[in-house]
């Protein structure tokens, strides 16, 4: 795992996955709720993002899932979006994204820090936690301001 600043989908990390962070709800019709932060930027650019991801959601339930078409991965931090995110959660996404980053060493991942900003949690809690899980293909990064 490698600490970096910027944003998410600055030029800088064109070239790599981008590991947006979601939780497990779904609406009515079908599409995954992606209010804020990444996820929301993400279903932004990508506007079938949130049925797909609702489908996958119903269908196999809150896991991490790729979509080769937009580099783009989804790592569950949340069970609810209304709930703060869940530390165990989070390990388990991360157990998960290195399966991975192991098997496509050629990628590079770029996350934002998991649980942290509208998942309610501190880095320092975090960061113990899935530090030694993460191969150097994985970068998480944070928002410099400026």
């Amino acid at each position: 795992m490698i600490e970096v600043y910027g944003n998410l989908w600055d030029e800088e990390w064109e070239d790599y996955w981008k590991v947006i962070l979601t939780n497990s709800s779904v609406k009515t019709d079908g599409r995954a709720v992606m209010g804020k932060g990444c996820a929301l930027e993400a279903s932004l650019r990508f506007p079938d993002l949130p049925f797909d991801l609702g489908f996958k959601l119903q269908r196999f339930g809150n896991s991490v899932y790729e979509w080769p078409k937009f580099n783009l991965m989804t790592f569950p931090t949340k069970y609810s979006w209304w709930n703060p995110s869940n530390i165990n959660l989070i390990i388990n996404s991360a157990k998960q994204l290195t399966v991975y980053a192991n098997r496509n060493k050629e990628r590079k991942y770029i996350l934002p820090r998991p649980g942290c900003g509208y998942g309610g949690l501190k880095w320092e809690e975090v960061k113990p936690e899935i530090e030694g899980i993460f191969p150097d293909n994985v970068f998480i990064i944070t928002f410099k301001e400026g």
